[in-house]
């Protein structure tokens, strides 16, 4: 088959943003259980043995599962079954990004936002964003935007090594990449840690099941339908976050 494609193939960024966890049977049944780091503070102490004791224990998170499914049905003379599949795929690469930018996005709080008018995002707004994240004792990781909101201001920006963004890397500002995204809000620019700071990613499985569904006259080939379904079961979590920060294009 002659396929004009609409869209460039679609190349996903939550494996970049999170820490990919593949569990194990017991863990599938159970739901993954993740374990957020302790917090301990060290004291200046007036003589030798007067000591303060301080009660320690790590935050347990059962991180639950949701489900993505699509399921296409298409004629069986079209013969595009391989398309089609590549197609789907595509979609639950695209649909699981969406997900991550929504749960990232509310995880970000007041302290780690900034507000500011597209003209005026420079330099500066940029540096700030990397100093919120590094005051909090933590590696700077990626930016993610939209394409759209990257072209706006990327004349306003020092970026080197600039690549022409045939997959989703398009540069470097102070010597973290910058990543852009369709499926990433255009009012958005995100900084995110290194992702082993972040959170998790826990992927539950996924099942693909070929279907033939024929039409009244089993006879007919031509005219019957040839499917397909895939589900992809996943567990999302951010555990730290100060590990996140945005800005707010307005």
């Amino acid at each position: 088959m002659n396929i004009i494609r609409t869209t460039k193939p679609y190349y996903s960024l939550y494996d970049l943003i999170l820490k990919e966890i593949n569990p194990t049977e017991e863990e599938i049944k159970e739901g993954y259980l993740l374990y957020r780091d302790c917090g301990m503070k060290a004291h200046v102490i007036s003589k030798k043995g007067n000591i303060p004791i301080e009660n320690v224990s790590f935050e347990d998170l059962r991180v639950p599962s949701i489900e993505l499914a699509i399921k296409p049905l298409f004629l069986y003379k079209d013969k595009g079954f391989d398309h089609i599949r590549d197609r789907a795929k595509d979609s639950l690469e695209r649909l699981i990004d969406v997900e991550v930018f929504k749960l990232i996005g509310c995880a970000v709080n007041n302290e780690n936002t900034i507000k500011s008018y597209i003209p005026h995002i420079n330099d500066d707004c940029l540096n700030r964003l990397i100093g919120i994240i590094e005051s909090h004792d933590l590696p700077p990781g990626i930016f993610v935007l939209n394409p759209l909101t990257y072209r706006l201001i990327e004349s306003n920006l020092d970026i080197r090594d600039k690549h022409n963004p045939k997959d989703t890397y398009v540069g470097r500002y102070n010597r973290i990449p910058i990543y852009t995204s369709v499926m990433c809000q255009q009012n958005i620019i995100f900084l995110v840690a290194q992702k082993e700071y972040v959170g998790v990613l826990v992927n539950y499985g996924l099942e693909e099941n070929k279907i033939i569904e024929l039409a009244e006259n089993p006879s007919d080939l031509e005219e019957s339908k040839c499917g397909f379904e895939i589900i992809k079961s996943l567990g999302f979590a951010v555990v730290n976050d100060y590990a996140v920060a945005k800005i707010i294009c307005t």
